[in-house]
Formats: C-alpha cells, sequence, structure tokens
C-alpha cells in the first residue's frame, strides 16, 4: 500500500542524514505512520516539529489510515 503523491523516507535515514532532507520537507505537511514495532515515529515527528516542519503522526499506520477512508493504492499484485 501507498499513497499517491507521497516521498517515502525511512526514519533511519531522516535521522541519519536529517539536513539533506530538511529543505525538500520545509514547506511540506508531513505525515509520519507508526509502524507499531519502534517508538521511530515518535522520535521522527519530534525532530520534524523541532525544526518548524509541520508533521502528524498516524498511530496504527495505513490499517488505520484505510480504516477511515483515507485514499491509498493497493499495489499488491493479484
Amino acid at each position: 500500500f501507498h499513497i499517491e503523491g507521497v516521498t517515502h523516507i525511512p526514519y533511519f535515514d531522516l535521522e541519519k542524514d536529517f539536513e539533506r532532507y530538511q529543505p525538500q520537507l520545509k514547506d511540506k505537511m508531513v505525515i509520519v505512520f507508526n509502524c507499531g514495532l519502534t517508538d521511530g515515529s515518535k522520535y521522527a515527528v519530534a525532530l520534524l516539529q523541532d525544526a518548524g516542519i509541520n508533521s502528524r503522526y498516524v498511530i496504527g499506520g495505513m490499517d488505520a489510515w484505510s480504516k477511515q477512508g483515507y485514499p491509498y493504492i493497493d499495489n499488491r499484485k493479484k
């Protein structure tokens, strides 16, 4: 599953090389999905918000996103 038009940045890449990603995120709404396995999503939102980047955290990841009826693309092979 993915959301059309979204740029995916893994948390560890963001954390490791934040200065590289910061300019492209500055004027965007950033949505961080919780994978449920670690607290990385919470740390990513804190990092982004501390830098003044508008970001939100979605508890439950793509499952919660789709259950709310928000748009996504199912690119699984049928």
